[in-house]
């Protein structure tokens, strides 16, 4: 995984541990002991800064988003996501309609792949969509107001879409 800064900390996980937090001179400030990815690859994606928290994609059977304060590493909020344990994406911040959220990519080994979109605040659902490939592994990237998404053998269709003009 790659680590992450916010410019005064560092911010990195190892699969075999967990997450940890150093300042800038090397001197660890807190840890965050976590358990070991169950999947058939083991750790991938990277923890990311978004505004006050670290955010965390945790993969495989007992899968989550975690949220944590990144100046003491308290939990802030858990999302499950034991639907997604195959996504190995790392988690993208972006502003859509005036609402921080959290993109991520995750599935199983199945059609069932979707990409997420989670409140940054609150860690609820806010939209998603569905019929991508299975077991997806790239991060989202955002550009211009639009999400681009690389996935192989796309299987698409318009069902798949959940629209909700309350919510997105």
């Amino acid at each position: 995984s790659t680590p992450a800064t916010d410019g005064e900390r560092v911010y990195v996980y190892f699969g075999s541990y967990g997450l940890i937090c150093y300042d800038l001179i090397g001197k660890q400030l807190w840890e965050r002991r976590l358990p070991l990815p169950e999947n058939p690859y083991g750790a991938v994606a990277s923890p990311i800064v978004a505004g006050n928290f670290l955010i965390f994609n945790h993969q495989g059977k007992d899968a989550y988003l975690l949220a944590l304060n990144r100046r003491d590493g308290r939990t802030v909020w858990k999302t499950d996501r034991s639907q997604f344990q195959f996504g190995w994406s790392t988690p993208v911040h972006w502003r859509h309609d005036g609402i921080d959220e959290i993109l991520v990519l995750g599935g199983d080994f199945k059609p069932n792949q979707r990409l997420m979109a989670y409140d940054l605040a609150t860690g609820a659902e806010r939209w998603w969509v569905a019929g991508l490939p299975p077991c997806g592994k790239s991060t989202p990237v955002v550009g211009g107001g639009m999400v681009y998404l690389a996935a192989p053998d796309l299987i698409l269709e318009v069902s798949a879409e959940q629209r909700n003009p309350e919510r997105a």
